[in-house]
């Protein structure tokens, strides 16, 4: 693709061990790393005062945020080169919850993790209807469950006529999930994921960005709470889906950054089971 000469079926080979950082490549680094923060104003705290103007601001909108939905299928495949041990969690050092890939409105494909061996799996063709999604999706919640059931994710493409008609994610209810499954049209494209309970009272995302066999990390947390909190399931379950003020940033400086990635390799970049 592109004349580039890739293998999509094979997974990455491990590095042979933890790569030193160059005096060049860490001012690089430093460059993007101010570059980005210099254009996002409200991306740090710097004190309880401002956190708390923030917090009070009533400009809160979505981002765009869309998805490459090819990733599924390539960690699909993936899984199953690997045959003395299946299970993909121990494999890959995450799990994947269940993933709906809708297409024009419709579902292409369904991936889920099998209870039995772990592995990664994709439903067959005659259980991909929305009835189905329904069923799985939009159960009654319990008490001590999170109202958040599912989570919609465009998909990101260079072809204008591949993309959903608006690039914004969207949290959902079982009721509001299922109003969403009705509405589908041939302009949706994306992905519906099943919304993974955070280890805390607010939701939080933590994003990984890989340079040079190198790992940094971003994490957000929203300000809101899950369960009981105020606001309608975005309002709640925000983090870099929405604007800045929906939730707290993770800033890190040089010094946290450098000896992140500096001294320590930051191992999980060479060790393909952690990424």
């Amino acid at each position: 693709m592109g004349g580039l000469d890739m293998d999509y079926g094979r997974p990455p080979l491990p590095p042979k061990g933890p790569l030193a950082v160059s005096k060049k490549d860490m001012e690089h680094i430093r460059r993007v790393f101010d570059q980005d923060m210099s254009s996002k104003k409200l991306n740090s705290i710097i004190s309880p005062r401002e956190d708390a103007q923030m917090f009070r601001s009533l400009d809160r909108h979505a981002v765009p945020c869309e998805g490459i939905v090819e990733l599924y299928e390539l960690l699909w495949r993936w899984g199953h080169r690997t045959t003395d041990q299946p299970g993909f969690a121990k494999n890959f050092g995450f799990a994947i919850p269940d993933t709906i890939i809708i297409e024009k409105g419709k579902p292409y494909a369904w991936y889920f993790v099998s209870k039995k061996d772990g592995s990664l799996l994709r439903k067959s063709e005659g259980s991909l209807t929305l009835g189905a999604v329904e069923k799985k999706f939009c159960r009654d919640r319990k008490d001590d469950e999170s109202p958040i059931c599912a989570a919609w994710y465009p998909v990101a493409s260079q072809f204008s006529e591949a993309r959903c008609h608006s690039p914004m994610a969207e949290f959902m209810t079982p009721g509001s999930c299922r109003e969403f499954l009705s509405s589908l049209r041939c302009t949706h494209s994306g992905i519906i994921q099943a919304f993974v309970e955070p280890c805390g009272v607010s939701n939080f995302l933590v994003r990984t960005v890989q340079y040079k066999n190198q790992t940094s990390l971003s994490v957000r947390t929203n300000r809101a709470l899950l369960v009981n909190g105020k606001g309608n399931a975005f309002d709640k379950c925000a983090t870099f889906e929405g604007s800045a003020d929906e939730s707290r940033p993770r800033r890190f400086s040089h010094w946290t950054l450098e000896n992140s990635i500096g001294p320590m390799g930051f191992p999980w970049a060479h060790d393909p089971a952690k990424r």
